[in-house]
This record gives structure tokens, sequence and C-alpha cells, in this order.
């Protein structure tokens, strides 16, 4: 099946233009917040793969909602080319002698974001032809999701070199830190719930608990986000994995050895769950736990259930309360059970009615990971 490609879909908006004229009007902060947008668009216009699954009108639109992206992202890097590439050669006009240092950095941003165009030009070409051939719906599928990730590193590498210009924080990093974290503390609280779900085992019955626990870990070590864990931790999951082989081979298996494996295993998950220390998930739940107190703290809020987007923002606490996650797993969407819940949690994490200082980047956070 060939998809021709259609016009610019009218369900999106074209990228503002940057207003920027000249080098004295350049501001590096509103080109970020432009490349921020662009991040932001790839997720909210392209499907989940797996969404797609073999419908072939999700199928279209997803390659239309595809090129939509592209065609956004095209469209701000051709900008982000010709504003920086009239400021630079503005910049070496006023020293024609002289090489401007300033003007060689302008100009990279100019030529980087010009190659960044290019690529998104050949994705586009390569959706193209997946369409065409015979194995069309996965090959199509794949083109989309490698477009939304090379949407991403471009804008990523775009945004890093515009900061680095401006002396400004990095945003797009923080974010991909943050998504990665998040699915991270996903696993690892899956991992732990599915150990607990075994309980205390007898000594006549330790073989068996392991060899459940044995699975979990196989599981977790399949998932697509087990490369991602930091090197500590990996350690400790080998080192663990490789103890309970060498158990599982002796003649004996002594079930004493075997307890303490498993009270090991136990407390291996507790230490995983020190992630909620890092910086990226304290400053998101922070967020979502002060979002949702604002809510529930209106007077003229009734709503026996949470909205659908407060309830994605409450299923990305995950991992962070014990209470939170049974309800998580249950599906409870009450405002009753949820009201319970965040006002513990923002007591236990200092807020009150005063908005938490964050930068951009967690403003961005419910619409940025919304589609995910």
């Amino acid at each position: 099946m060939v998809i021709d490609q259609p016009p610019k879909t009218s369900d999106f908006e074209a990228p503002p233009n940057l207003g920027i004229r000249s080098a004295e009007d350049l501001d590096h902060g509103v080109v970020q917040s432009m490349l921020l947008r662009v991040a932001r668009f790839s997720y909210a216009s392209v499907q989940a793969e797996s969404e797609a699954d073999s419908d072939v009108s999700m199928r279209e639109r997803m390659v239309a909602k595809t090129y939509a992206s592209l065609d956004w992202a095209s469209d701000a890097f051709g900008q982000i080319s010709l504003v920086y590439a009239n400021a630079a050669g503005e910049q070496q006009k006023r020293n024609p002698h002289v090489t401007s240092g300033r003007a060689v950095k302008l100009q990279e941003v100019a030529d980087s974001a010009h190659m960044a165009r290019m690529e998104l030009s050949c994705l586009r070409s390569g959706i193209d032809l997946a369409g065409g051939a015979r194995s069309g719906h996965w090959n199509i599928i794949a083109k989309c999701a490698e477009a939304r990730t090379k949407i991403q590193h471009l804008a990523m590498v775009l945004e890093g070199q515009v900061c680095m210009l401006g002396g400004m924080p990095t945003a797009l990093h923080s974010l991909a830190q943050t998504g990665e974290a998040l699915l991270v503390r996903g696993m690892y609280v899956n991992f732990r719930h599915g150990l607990l779900a075994l309980g205390q085992p007898e000594p006549a019955a330790v073989e068996q608990h392991l060899r459940r626990a044995s699975v979990l870990m196989a599981r977790m070590s399949g998932n697509n986000n087990f490369t991602v864990l930091r090197i500590a931790d990996k350690v400790m999951f080998v080192r663990m994995r490789e103890r309970m082989i060498e158990w599982f081979s002796s003649a004996g298996k002594d079930p004493r050895e075997g307890l303490r494996i498993w009270q090991d295993l136990l407390g291996m998950s507790e230490l995983f769950m020190q992630i909620n220390n890092r910086a990226e998930l304290a400053a998101h739940d922070t967020r979502v736990v002060w979002e949702l107190m604002q809510l529930f703290t209106r007077g003229a809020w009734q709503a026996p259930r949470l909205p659908d987007a407060q309830w994605r923002e409450a299923v990305s606490l995950l991992g962070l309360d014990r209470e939170a996650d049974d309800l998580i797993r249950r599906e409870e969407k009450s405002t009753a059970h949820w009201m319970h819940v965040i006002e513990r949690k923002a007591g236990d994490l200092g807020l009150s009615g005063s908005r938490p200082r964050e930068e951009e980047i967690t403003e961005l956070m419910d619409d940025f990971f919304a589609d995910l």
C-alpha cells in the first residue's frame, strides 16, 4: 500500500515565527522555547507504535501525524538556520578583517539546523518508500518511530548549541533524563511488587520462591529499559543473579542460605527504590503532587473521579508511595481516595499553597509525556 504525502495536517498549527530580524534581536531563550515545542509536538503528534497494530485507518492517521510532525520540525529548523546565519553575517560585517569567534558559533548553529532539516527530508522519503514495500505495515511503523526519535535527538543537539551561546541551562536533556527515570522506576516498583506478592517463604518452600523470583529477574533484565540502569544497580543485580545460579547448582540447596538470598533479594529491591531520591524525579513528583493538591483544594471541585489528564499525572507517581501504587494498580480514580494520598504526600514534601520553584522543564512535563 502506498500512502500519499498529505499536506500539512490542519489539526496542527505551524510553528510561530521567531520574529527575529537582526543579530541585535536574537534571543536564544526564544529559540530554546521553540526547540522545546518541537520536542513536545513530536510526542503529541505521533501515536505509540503499539496503537497502530494492524488497523489500516489508524496506521494512516499515524503516518499523517508523522508527516505533520516532520513538517513542524522542518519549519522550525529552517527558521533557526536562517536567523542564525543572518546573525553570523551581521556579526562578521562589523569587523570584516577579523574572524569573529561569535560569528563562527552562530554559523555553526545555522549549519546544524540546516543539516537537521536535510535529515528530516530523508526520513520523510523513507516513510514514502516503506509505504510502497511489500511488508509496508511494519516498515511504516518502524519509520514513524524512527522519525519521532530523530526529531528528539536533533532538537536536543540544537538546543545544546543554542544554550551554550546564550549561557543558559539545557532543558531537553533533563526532560529525557526524567522520562528515562520514570520508566526505570516503574520497572523497579513492578519487580519489588512481584517479590512482595510471593510472601515470606518457609524453609521448605524457599526454592520455589527463588525460582519465581528468578522469573521476575529475567523479565526485568529483558526489559528494554534495563540497558539504562545505573552501573551500581546493574552490578548489584548481576551479583545477585550469580548467587542464585550458584545456589540452584549446589547439591544440597541449603535452605538457610536460600532464605538469606531471599532476604537479600528483598533488600536489593528496596535499595532500587532509592531512585526516588534522584533530583529529576524529586522535581517531577513535587510538581505532580502540588498540582493535584491545588485541584483538590479548589472549592468548585466536585467531580467524583479524576479526569483523564490528572489520572495520567497520578499514574506517573508509581513507585513514590505504596498507597498510591495500590490505587494505580487497581485503576482507582476516586477523588476521595486520591485526595487522602495527595494531602499526605504534600505534607511529607512540605508543600503549602505556593507553587514549588522549578524550571521550565517541569512546566512542560504533563504535555511532553502525555502521549508516550
